[in-house]
């Protein structure tokens, strides 16, 4: 998997979204963290849709591994506003926890977070983010 953050464009969105889906499944099922998870969450985040946001909270929360390693700027990765915005107009279970989440973001540039995230899983150094 670590190959696919290498690549110089965003990975189709489905596929991204099954690999981060599958990701979750295996993880709610043991109490460990594999980068693996955090390689997919970072690429369903390239996309910049804040209506990825529960899947990625949902990825976050996976167990007390994940909801402890994962960054919850990874929430904002669509930007504050727009995340906020598809909250606002969506029912979801979570909706308080994930507004909750939010609001306990430190200010913080997002894209220099994620970029230092990736760059865990480059030999050469970080890549930009891609858009």
């Amino acid at each position: 998997m670590v190959e696919l953050i290498a690549l110089p464009a965003p990975i189709d969105r489905g596929f991204v979204r099954y690999l981060l889906t599958q990701e979750i499944c295996a993880h709610r099922h043991y109490w460990w963290f594999d980068p693996s998870i955090e390689i997919a969450a970072l690429l369903v985040a390239d996309h910049r849709d804040p209506a990825d946001v529960w899947l990625l909270h949902e990825a976050i929360y996976a167990n007390f591994d994940t909801c402890g390693i994962l960054p919850r700027h990874l929430l904002i990765s669509a930007g504050i506003d727009r995340v906020r915005s598809h909250i606002a107009i969506t029912e979801h279970p979570r909706k308080t926890v994930l507004l909750d989440d939010l609001d306990q973001l430190p200010d913080a540039a997002v894209e220099q977070i994620l970029l230092a995230r990736r760059g865990r899983y480059l030999p050469a150094g970080p890549a930009p983010l891609r858009r």
